[in-house]
């Protein structure tokens, strides 16, 4: 201690010089043997910071080791999700894109995903039947992303309501290219196909049609699709047997699918005409869901064939209140229109409305 005053009354300190300007290491014989760590008193206390002098300042940092080496996460304490995931290392431009997280795919191709959000918007303006504004969206995402076989798909779909169903293979066609094994769109390709040859009137192309459902729900028997698809294209042909088979595979796979329940009950009309059993499975559908407005207008049509024009016009207006666009409300709105002016003529001039 002979010449260093301020070392007196401290004898810990004896043998480590280099401690001397560093009180606030004195009580921590892990930073011993570490001159690195001397000015950093917020590394006190973490020997697991030893040996990493880049992780200083950043306390956030702490029991992250995994992190260490790669500071361009510190600024990010906040994204768990991003541990452990190496494919994310040394890629700042992930960071704070939550929806990239599993798709690393997507950070190098910017046109995937502006031509995913034009396919999205295409849907919707789909379901709200806008289908000039719907082809725009689905043309440009084609255009932008020529390998992206859900646009195919989805423009597909969109030219079968348009009836324009020759267009409607070809790009099936291509989403089928791209992608092999999507069930839906061969089950789709094959109602298209059997749409031409139904309105062509060709025999033989509608039995290559039906060949074609076959083989695709022997390839695919978990898509319930393409069993509903079949049984509608079954239906067409009388064949009602095979179709209400169709029907209860697509149900055991989808059993809650409203809309199948409510295709099952028309088959059981035209088949054996069932009402009883026909409505029964069309309650089933509302049961299933009570916003399938196309199983209270199927209902609305049944009761006002029935004569019963109040449940009728009731059946109708809650389908109106789920109408997806004006053209579809407009169509509601007829018939609900319908049904009351039979309800005010039965009633002025004392009728009774006909019956099945």
């Amino acid at each position: 201690m002979v010449g260093r005053p301020e070392m007196v009354g401290r004898p810990e300190m004896v043998g480590r010089p280099e401690m001397v300007c560093h009180p606030e290491m004195v009580g921590h014989p892990e930073m011993a043997c570490r001159p690195e760590m001397a000015c950093r008193p917020e590394m006190v206390g973490r020997p697991e910071m030893a040996g990493r002098p880049e992780m200083a300042g950043r306390p956030e940092m702490a029991g992250r080791p995994e992190m260490a080496c790669h500071p361009e996460m510190a600024c990010h304490p906040c994204r768990p999700e991003m541990v452990c995931r190496p494919e994310m290392v040394c890629r700042p431009e992930m960071v704070g894109r939550p929806e990239m997280v599993g798709r690393p795919e997507m950070v190098d191709r910017p046109e995937m995903l502006r031509a995913n959000a034009l396919i999205k918007r295409g849907s919707m303006y789909m379901q709200q039947q806008q289908p000039m504004m719907s082809t725009q969206d689905f043309n440009m995402a084609a255009e932008i992303d020529t390998r992206n076989a859900d646009v195919y798909h989805h423009r597909g779909q969109l030219k079968i309501l348009l009836d324009q169903v020759e267009e409607a293979v070809g790009d099936f066609d291509e989403c089928i290219l791209l992608r092999p094994d999507s069930a839906l769109a061969q089950a789709q390709k094959c109602f298209a196909l059997y749409r031409q040859a139904y309105t062509g009137n060709s025999q033989s192309q509608v039995q290559t049609a039906m060949d074609g459902f076959e083989d695709v729900i022997r390839r695919f028997p978990k898509c319930a699709e393409g069993y509903a698809l079949y049984a509608q294209a079954l239906t067409d042909q009388q064949q009602f047997s095979k179709a209400d088979q169709m029907y209860n595979k697509c149900i055991d796979l989808e059993p809650d699918n409203a809309t199948t329940y409510v295709h099952k009950g028309l088959l059981q009309l035209q088949w054996k005409q069932d009402l009883d059993l026909g409505l029964d499975l069309i309650s089933k559908a509302i049961e299933i869901d009570n916003k399938c407005d196309f199983a209270y207008e199927t209902m609305g049509t049944i009761e006002v064939q029935r004569g019963n024009l109040d449940k009728a016009i009731d059946m109708f207006n809650k389908a109106i209140n789920l109408a997806k666009s004006e053209m579809e409300m407009a169509h509601l709105y007829s018939l609900c229109d319908a049904a009351y002016a039979q309800t005010e003529v039965a009633r002025k001039y004392g009728l009774k409305p006909p019956t099945l």
